[in-house]
């Protein structure tokens, strides 16, 4: 809460104006307002305060004012994946089975994805030259190859490398 007097220690004959000015650099991530009274209820006086900044204020005595703050989550990619295992079924050995995995960008930042990185008897291949930049909403098709060397189940997995803060690989 701020209290501010446009008068200072003078006294108050008649309405003088004052002006409250902050630096917009020093307010950090968020929305800032600058509403009117104390109990954050009042009239919104100034909406953003990173892009007015200041507020001439006319007065007699005090007045009194709040600052609002609302935390805006900084932009982050995201990621998800069309299956979270692939089933090649019975390929013979040497011989070789395809099948596709869609790479989502679910976030509110473009998605990077920066390497695939397969294990075992598989490949993988981007449909797109890496790194591939991935906008909100849309999808990279990843294509998963198995070649078997020997018979029986051969366990693998595919890493991929992103931006997504949550899940980097």
């Amino acid at each position: 809460v701020l209290a501010l007097d446009p008068h200072g220690s003078e006294p108050p004959p008649t309405p003088r104006s004052a002006t409250l000015s902050w630096d917009p650099d020093s307010l950090g991530a968020g929305t800032f307002e600058l509403r009117e009274g104390y109990d954050g209820q009042g009239a919104i006086l100034v909406a953003d305060m990173k892009v007015d900044t200041s507020y001439v204020f006319t007065g007699t005595g005090v007045s009194y004012y709040t600052i609002g703050w609302t935390w805006t989550p900084p932009p982050a990619a995201g990621i998800e994946l069309s299956a979270d295992s692939l089933d090649f079924g019975e390929v013979a050995i040497e011989g070789s089975s395809s099948l596709p995995l869609w790479v989502y960008s679910v976030g509110t930042d473009t998605l990077k994805v920066s390497a695939l990185d397969p294990t075992g008897n598989y490949s993988a291949v981007s449909g797109e030259p890496l790194p591939a930049w991935v906008a909100p909403g849309d999808s990279l098709e990843v294509t998963v190859t198995f070649s078997p060397s020997v018979e029986g189940p051969i366990p693998g997995s595919l890493w991929i490398y992103s931006n997504d803060p949550d899940s980097p690989e």
